[in-house]
């Protein structure tokens, strides 16, 4: 009895899974986390979308693939598949939102972006009140 190795054909498997779509929205979701995370900073009333999309970017990219499950073909079994859109798939947005907010509140211009909002907002931030490196 002889041991075949799986590995290439498993990389070629999950490189077809994900799709070039899928990447794309990713990037574009991971974008949009840098840009509202930072324009959060200087909302202090909470009117803007502010931290909401580095907190959903996982959940938009997981739900586009499982939207590909339905056009999209492979030689993956359905629960492998499942498996890979719900966890796999939204892992590397869940890395880069946290990151993103992670990084981006660590910076000291942060810092006086949050602390100048919030003076004009009698010492009250929706967002970052209690959440900025200082």
């Amino acid at each position: 009895m002889t041991v075949q190795a799986s590995g290439p054909r498993v990389l070629t498997a999950l490189r077809d899974e994900f799709s070039p779509w899928l990447w794309a929205v990713t990037a574009g979701v991971g974008a949009l986390a840098v840009a509202t995370t930072w324009h959060s900073m200087g909302d202090a009333a909470g009117d803007g979308l502010g931290l909401v999309v580095p907190i959903a970017a996982p959940a938009v990219v997981s739900a586009w693939a499982v939207l590909e499950l339905v056009w999209r073909r492979t030689d993956m079994p359905l629960p492998t598949r499942l498996f890979l859109a719900c966890i796999s798939a939204p892992l590397p947005s869940a890395v880069l939102s946290a990151l993103t907010v992670g990084g981006l509140s660590a910076l000291p211009a942060a810092r006086r972006a949050v602390e100048e909002a919030s003076a004009g907002n009698g010492g009250f931030h929706y967002w970052w009140d209690d959440g900025v490196v200082r």
